[in-house]
């Protein structure tokens, strides 16, 4: 019986809020006569709105096309690669370090070397694919962010070597 009655007042109580809630945002429509002549005014309204949007879109459309094959051109492709083996010295163990240099040379002309693998005491090491840089680049920057320390150390290894590669705290030299 209570179940009943629960239910009957959940039923009273819920057609109450929403008969209240049905009115809240009555915004009366025009009163428009449905004649032969507003039918067709209507369906040629919206026929050129959906005209204007297929234009927006055909638009939008060939913008990304272009902005796609801009973005494609301007990323170099690899065109060459080649697995280098190079002979180069660790300077805090002060040892012989072997290592597998990725060579790769883009289509713009300009080639850059990763390295793959060091050797050390007969056996290699795999690494993550790092970039191998020029000292006479790392000069150029040392110089732009006013390092002049840095800058003297890294002119004084370039006397005997044009690479270098940071492993922790170890230099190795190519």
């Amino acid at each position: 019986m209570n179940a009943r009655l629960y239910l009957i007042l959940s039923l009273l109580l819920l057609s109450v809020q929403y008969s209240r809630s049905q009115f809240l945002d009555y915004i009366p429509l025009e009163h428009k006569n449905n004649s032969y002549e507003d039918v067709t005014k209507e369906a040629r309204e919206f026929e050129e709105y959906v005209r204007r949007r297929e234009l927006e879109l055909e638009r939008k459309l060939e913008y990304d096309r272009r902005a796609e094959i801009t973005r494609r051109a301007a990323q170099p492709v690899v065109i060459n690669e080649e697995l280098v083996t190079a002979t180069g010295l660790n300077i805090s163990q002060e040892k012989e370090v072997t290592a597998k240099i990725n060579q790769k040379t883009y289509s713009d002309g300009q080639v850059v070397n990763y390295v793959i693998g060091l050797k050390y005491n007969n056996n290699w090491i795999s690494i993550k694919e790092t970039l191998l840089p020029k000292i006479s680049v790392l000069i150029k920057k040392a110089e732009s962010d006013g390092q002049d320390e840095i800058k003297q150390f890294l002119l004084e290894m370039s006397e005997y070597a044009n690479y270098v590669l940071v492993v922790g705290d170890e230099f190795i030299l190519f």
